[in-house]
């Protein structure tokens, strides 16, 4: 669920499902495969800077040991992205944009199954072994395990 926390001069996105999905990616640093992921909230994006914690759509993939040499790096956290080659603000604004291009497909998308689940009138569900025309039997097929 995307929550929107409006006392700030810019209102700032919390998104726990999207921070989820970045801690199923591996670590954004290239040919790093450590884990476990943490997100890592830009400082040096348009929300960054201040006391207070950017957007979760400013959240980075990054393993503790990269995610430990970000915030102790000596010349702050632009200088250690140029260093490590990465623009940290266009993978954010790419990530978001596809994870936010997901969400709206999956809402217009039916839910799956819904199509069995047969409800008459009174709200009961109707039996799934009923006949269809021609006379055969309608049996749901059952999920995959």
């Amino acid at each position: 669920m995307i929550e929107v926390t409006p006392n700030f001069k810019t209102p700032r996105i919390r998104d726990a499902d999207y921070l989820d999905h970045i801690r199923g990616m591996r670590c954004v640093v290239p040919g790093c495969y450590a884990g476990p992921i943490h997100p890592h909230h830009l400082k040096c994006g348009p929300e960054g800077g201040g006391s207070v914690k950017a957007s979760d759509c400013w959240a980075i993939p990054m393993c503790f040991a990269q995610h430990r040499q970000l915030h102790d790096h000596p010349y702050g956290e632009r200088a250690w992205w140029r260093m490590v080659g990465i623009d940290p603000i266009a993978w954010c604004r790419r990530e978001w944009e596809a994870w936010a291009a997901m969400k709206s497909a999956a809402k217009a998308l039916p839910t799956p199954g819904a199509h069995l689940e047969l409800r008459q009138s009174s709200g009961k569900p109707r039996s799934a072994s009923r006949r269809l025309r021609g006379g055969e039997k309608y049996r749901p097929v059952p999920p995959p395990t």
